[in-house]
């Protein structure tokens, strides 16, 4: 399935696992998210994710809201070890309905601005569950129903956190850690 709400208006982008597509259709879905960031999406467009399992670790380097269709079927897998993120965040950014999991961290934050996350199921990472490294004035996470678990200390860096924030404000509604 896809996720229950599509935009009516906008930039949409579709993604499928194993797709190959262009992305302009739920007929026609690209077959990776990090491709459709890099080479489709434009500030403000909308990435609707099919569910399926992405192999892949995401950089959101412009406003944009990433949308997969459920947490329990739309599974990220972090593929690039430890010190690396699953996804990292430069810029405001609302991202929704993806279970993460793999090697390295979970989410990074380093944008100026609000970021939204929302229906995460984020376990058996290393590290951190989220990393939030503000800017001390602007930044703002705003997390509502995520489940974080499993964080292990990293043996390069020795830590475990299910979250760690520092220069940012930081908001949770119905969340487990």
């Amino acid at each position: 399935g896809w996720p229950a709400e599509i935009p009516s208006s906008g930039h949409v982008i579709y993604v499928k696992a194993g797709s190959s597509g262009s992305g302009t259709s739920k007929q026609d879905p690209m077959g990776s998210i990090f491709n459709a960031i890099l080479y489709e999406a434009t500030v403000g467009a909308t990435i609707l994710v099919a569910e399926g399992t992405y192999n892949e670790n995401l950089v959101v380097d412009m406003e944009l809201t990433i949308r997969g269709a459920c947490a329990e079927k739309t599974k990220l897998v972090s593929q690039m070890g430890v010190g690396a993120s699953a996804i990292v965040i430069d810029k405001p950014a609302t991202i929704g309905n993806f279970s993460i999991t793999g090697n390295g961290d979970g989410v990074d934050i380093y944008a100026s601005g609000t970021v939204k996350l929302k229906g995460l199921s984020i376990t058996n990472l290393e590290t951190t569950g989220f990393y939030i490294s503000g800017d001390g004035v602007a930044t703002r996470v705003e997390v509502e129903e995520v489940y974080i678990s499993g964080i292990t200390p990293s043996a390069v860096y020795g830590m475990g956190f299910g979250v760690y924030v520092v220069n940012a404000d930081f908001v949770m509604k119905k969340g487990v850690i």
